[in-house]
C-alpha cells in the first residue's frame, strides 16, 4: 500500500512538473519595469516593438555586433520616470537598476538615457546581427558609445528607478 502512495504521488508530481514546463513553453518572456513611486508594467516583446526603436553597436572581443531593441527611455516612459522637461533636480540623482536572471546588476544615472544629455542610445534589446537574441535573451541591454561592454546585461527581467536620498 505505501509503495502504491509513493506511486502516485511520484507521478502526480511528474505530471505538474510537466503542466508547469509546458506553460512556461507557451507564455511569453517578459520584463518587469517599476517606478520610483511603486508604478509597475510588464513589458512583452510585442510591447517593446511598439516603442520608439534604436540600434546600438558593441566590439567585444574582437567582434563586432549590432543590437536593436526600445530605447530605455521610452520604455522608462512607461513608468512616468522623469526624463525630457522633467529631468532636472532631484530626478538627477535617479538610478536605473537593470537586474539579469542570473544575478547580474548593472546601475545607470536615468540623465544618461534622456536623449538630451546622451548622444548615443541605451536600449532594451531583443535582437542581434537581425535575429532573435537566443542564449543572451529574451532581453538585453545594450549602451552604445561604451568602450568595454560592461553594463550590457544579459537576460534582462527587471529594471528598477530608483530616486537616491
Amino acid at each position: 500500500m505505501r509503495i502504491l502512495a509513493i506511486s502516485i504521488l511520484a507521478g502526480l508530481a511528474s505530471v505538474a512538473a510537466a503542466a508547469a514546463s509546458a506553460q512556461a513553453v507557451a507564455s511569453p518572456a517578459t520584463v518587469v519595469i517599476r517606478g520610483e513611486a511603486g508604478q509597475l508594467a510588464t513589458l512583452t516583446a510585442t510591447d517593446l516593438d511598439a516603442l520608439p526603436q534604436a540600434m546600438a553597436t558593441i566590439a567585444h572581443d574582437g567582434k563586432t555586433m549590432t543590437f536593436t531593441g526600445a530605447r530605455l527611455d521610452a520604455v522608462l516612459a512607461k513608468v512616468d520616470a522623469p526624463l525630457g522637461k522633467a529631468m532636472h533636480g532631484p530626478a538627477l540623482a535617479d538610478v536605473v537598476l537593470v537586474k539579469a536572471s542570473d544575478g547580474y546588476r548593472v546601475a545607470l544615472a536615468l540623465s544618461d538615457l534622456d536623449p538630451g544629455v546622451r548622444a548615443d542610445p541605451v536600449i532594451l534589446v531583443d535582437r542581434q546581427d537581425g535575429q532573435p537574441l537566443g542564449k543572451d535573451g529574451p532581453f538585453r541591454l545594450a549602451a552604445g558609445g561604451d568602450l568595454k561592454p560592461a553594463r550590457s546585461a544579459r537576460s534582462v527581467v527587471e529594471i528598477d528607478v530608483l530616486r537616491l536620498p
